[in-house]
């Protein structure tokens, strides 16, 4: 509902999966340029077949390898994101993978750069405090009328795909926060709570 009533020009997706169909979907519809960063090549093939089976825009997905210090290459990002010449209009934040990567000092100022023009920011994984820090971070450096949090389950085959590596996220209730200045009544989405 959300996507729909927003109806986004540019999107920005930072770590694919199944977010990446709604936004694909948001973009063909909108006729919208948008581009998805992930660090693993195997789930990039995934989630672009996936798309293409959906007749939805699949070559959006942009492998982007995990440097040692586990953020994407800050160069790379920056360079297949078109990040200084590309404004976005609404970017999710849902990578890298493991969550104590996101706390990269370069990497969330690269963050705070792409979401300079959006009118929505939605940063998953709010329940961890790497996350909660990217949406404060966010906020220090742009002004948003509206923040909604959502809660939700973890499905269990998330949990099963991310059982071998205990970094990732496997708690069984998550949060994500969305930053906007839409109104809780222009959004429409009944799940969200105002912070």
């Amino acid at each position: 509902m959300m996507l729909v009533h927003m109806k986004p020009t540019s999107i920005l997706e930072v770590g694919s999966g199944r977010s990446t169909t709604f936004l694909a979907d948001a973009a063909f519809e909108n006729n919208a340029h948008i581009i998805s960063i992930e660090e693993n090549e195997e789930w990039q093939k995934y989630i672009s077949d996936s798309l293409e089976i959906m007749c939805l825009p699949h070559k959006i997905i942009t492998h982007i390898p995990l440097t040692k210090d586990g953020w994407y290459d800050v160069d790379q990002f920056s360079l297949k994101t078109k990040l200084f010449t590309q404004e976005f209009d609404l970017v999710f934040i849902d990578g890298p993978s493991g969550i104590s990567n996101r706390n990269h000092e370069e990497g969330i100022n690269r963050i705070v750069h792409a979401c300079r023009a959006a009118r929505m920011v939605v940063v998953d994984d709010t329940h961890h405090p790497a996350g909660l820090s990217i949406v404060k971070t966010i906020e220090a450096a742009r002004d948003y009328s509206g923040k909604f949090t959502i809660d939700y389950k973890q499905r269990k085959w998330a949990k099963k795909i991310h059982e071998e590596n205990r970094d990732l996220i496997i708690a069984e209730d998550n949060q994500a926060i969305i930053l906007t200045n839409f109104s809780l009544a222009e959004i429409g989405h009944k799940f969200l709570n105002i912070v």
